[in-house]
């Protein structure tokens, strides 16, 4: 009985999790992006940026503003790297994080990855 209720309640959260008012799926809102760690979700800090690499990519292009803290999230089960110039040089293992602050310099600064020369992405710094 108790495992039967378990699965009604999980396929009630799966028909409501799928369905809207219109009967189309609407677009998912954006959440901000949480790392998670082995124990808990950790929210990033305040004031800080997020740069998430999934699927080999580091995504569409992110704002920042000059020395704001930018925390990786790699989503890959394999190590990247985020380069830029000389700027930029930071390693973040397979399904890790790691951190570093954006330059304090405005402009755009074009994101690769040593292992794949093929990844682009880019960090944009507000001017001031």
């Amino acid at each position: 009985m108790k495992v039967q209720l378990t699965m009604a309640i999980a396929g009630l959260t799966l028909i409501a999790g799928c369905s809207s008012s219109n009967g189309a799926h609407a677009p998912a809102k954006a959440k901000p992006e949480v790392a998670a760690s082995a124990s808990a979700a950790i929210a990033p800090e305040a004031g800080t940026a997020i740069l998430t690499i999934s699927g080999s990519s580091f995504g569409l292009p992110i704002t920042v503003n000059p020395g704001e803290p930018v925390q990786i999230v790699n989503k890959d089960a394999v190590a990247h790297t985020v380069i830029s110039g000389k700027d930029i040089d930071v390693k973040v293992d397979a399904s890790g994080r790691a951190s570093f602050t954006a330059p304090t310099v405005p402009g755009s600064y074009p994101l690769t990855c040593k292992s794949l020369p093929s990844m682009h992405g880019t960090l944009i710094v507000r001017g001031v």
